[in-house]
């Protein structure tokens, strides 16, 4: 699989629109980076927006989860809202999440569920690796999730 360089460009208006640049994923880390940065300024004389952000997604091995249930419906979410070290807000909305997470006739996720504790739990405190590194998730600022806010149920589209 190759490594998809994102790109983000931005207009006069502020819309924005995105295109990839795969390279091989056989690719030093190191080597990504400078890729996307030299391949930033060879793009710049040819582009009239903006530059705005640049990604580079890895694909991930990983053994696939039984089918959907014919229930599924990726409208349906919880959104999971943290805060940083900093108060700054991080809010994560998981789709097609399965209804016995919310406490009965409440919108509320049930805390005490555990899975729901579970995933809390390393979203805030991190997971222990095989390599016995912790890796603590983050906000876009690189700030450490310090806490849960608030845990709901969500639908459709909406992007808070």
């Amino acid at each position: 699989m190759a490594i998809s360089v994102v790109y983000t460009v931005s207009d006069a208006k502020g819309d924005q629109s995105t295109f990839t640049i795969p390279i091989p994923d056989a690719t030093s880390p190191a080597d990504m980076v400078e890729f996307a940065q030299d391949m930033a300024e060879l793009l710049e004389p040819l582009i009239n927006g903006t530059l705005r952000d640049v990604h580079i997604l890895l694909p991930v091995t990983f053994i696939p989860w039984a089918v959907p249930a014919a229930i599924s419906d990726i409208q349906e979410k919880a959104r999971f809202v943290f805060r940083t070290v900093n108060g700054f807000v991080k809010s994560l909305s998981l789709p097609a999440v399965i209804e016995n997470i919310f406490s009965t006739n409440t919108r509320q996720v049930d805390l005490t569920n555990t899975d729901v504790s579970a995933f809390v739990a390393g979203m805030v405190d991190g997971l222990t690796l095989s390599s016995t590194e912790t890796v603590e998730p983050v906000d876009v600022r690189g700030e450490d999730l310090t806490e849960l806010e608030a845990a709901v149920e969500a639908w459709g589209k909406a992007r808070r």
